[in-house]
């Protein structure tokens, strides 16, 4: 062979070691960077956090990391909820604590339009504040509810050492979401219901939410496949298949968030949304009552004229609030003010957060029926500044 072919042959093979060098690390280097820093294969969450970063739904916190074991904020789940429906333009709700440049203001939009997600009050969203388990639950099982694919066979039996510890709004998306294993314990024996909710949590919950609606989808087409045939008079010919009716959004009631100074009288509504047609009610009252002072209430204009409102005589945390009344009519179900609460800061208080939540336990809140009716609360805050 002469020294010309041998020259030829060496550089042909340099080329091609050449090219499939350049191709291994162009595929690893791919791979390298589809990875998060601080997601390992080993973790049981490593297939969930790709499948919700390769469908965009979670990003990163930072440069290829995800922050697995980050708390989930009410801004964030209902971003990827938005994202998952294809980013939809809604009117903007006037919250005072969305900014117009904030990355989910479109989201909340959206999702306070579509009852999937709701303000503490009418001008406070706190999109910063951490989500618990069981409110993740609800919020998923609106949005389920919202595209309809919620039956009234979507439930399970609660076998949870811990099930006690969820609250009466949430027991129904809870059994919802174990049944179809979209949410599952934190051990065989307990739920959570009440820890706040980890990103690599959310990761798994929407890769298990997505094949949820897969099935969802193929189980449809069966239906629509099996459904029988129309006779010419339009109707189905043989048994009729019934259409299954969408579910109502559970009602709300929402504590407001106030700011004031020590010495400050502040006034704290209470609000009620998707109102079902409250015949009776008993709430009882939580405040720090070294920050403040419950001075007066007043029964509210969504109920008074329906609901007599009585408190207990010593109005110290802890205080119950009664409503009862003799029937409701349709024209009185209404949402708005139920309650409103006159608060003294006190003048030593220091600046700060301070919780006002309302609380009430299985039966306590009924209809014309005397049917028990499972509400969600959302605290508010007095939030005293220097």
């Amino acid at each position: 062979m002469s020294n010309k072919k041998k020259w030829m042959l060496l550089f042909l093979l340099i080329v091609v070691t050449a090219s499939l060098f350049m191709a291994a690390f162009s595929e690893n280097h791919e791979e390298d960077e589809a990875l998060f820093s601080d997601v390992s294969e080993s973790d049981w969450f490593y297939m969930d956090v790709a499948f919700v970063k390769n469908e965009g739904l979670m990003q990163g916190t930072g440069d290829r990391i995800f922050s697995p074991q980050e708390n989930m904020t009410r801004a964030m789940l209902v971003t990827i909820l938005w994202r998952m429906e294809g980013e939809p333009m809604a009117e903007h709700a006037d919250f005072s604590d969305v900014p117009k440049e904030a990355y989910y203001r479109d989201a909340v939009a959206w999702g306070y339009a579509q009852n999937i997600v709701s303000g503490y009050s009418a001008s406070v969203f706190a999109p910063n504040d951490l989500i618990t388990r069981e409110q993740m639950a609800t919020i998923f099982y609106r949005y389920a509810a919202y595209k309809q694919q919620v039956t009234e066979e979507d439930s399970t039996a609660l076998t949870y050492e811990d099930a006690e510890q969820i609250s009466p709004y949430a027991v129904q998306a809870i059994a919802w979401a174990v049944k179809h294993e979209i949410l599952t314990g934190v051990s065989p024996k307990k739920i959570a219901p009440q820890d706040y909710a980890k990103r690599c949590e959310a990761a798994a919950i929407f890769t298990r939410f997505c094949k949820y609606q897969e099935n969802f989808a193929l189980e449809a087409e069966k239906d629509v496949i099996h459904e029988p045939a129309k006779d010419s008079t339009g109707g189905n010919k043989g048994h009729k298949k019934e259409e299954s009716e969408s579910l109502d959004v559970s009602p709300i009631l929402m504590v407001d968030s106030v700011k004031g100074r020590p010495g400050d009288t502040v006034q704290v509504a209470v609000r009620v949304k998707n109102n079902p047609g409250i015949l009776g009610m008993v709430l009882t009252a939580h405040f720090d009552e070294e920050i403040c002072v419950l001075k007066s209430v007043q029964n509210g204009d969504a109920v008074k004229d329906v609901l007599d409102l009585t408190t207990s005589r010593q109005l110290t945390s802890g205080t119950r609030f009664v409503w009862d009344g003799l029937e409701i009519l349709p024209d009185n179900i209404q949402d708005g003010t139920i309650l409103m609460m006159d608060f003294i800061i006190s003048e030593t208080a220091k600046p700060g957060e301070y919780p006002i939540s309302l609380t009430y336990t299985a039966g306590d809140v009924v209809d014309n029926a005397l049917q028990s009716i499972a509400l969600q609360i959302e605290s508010g805050r007095i939030t005293i500044e220097e």
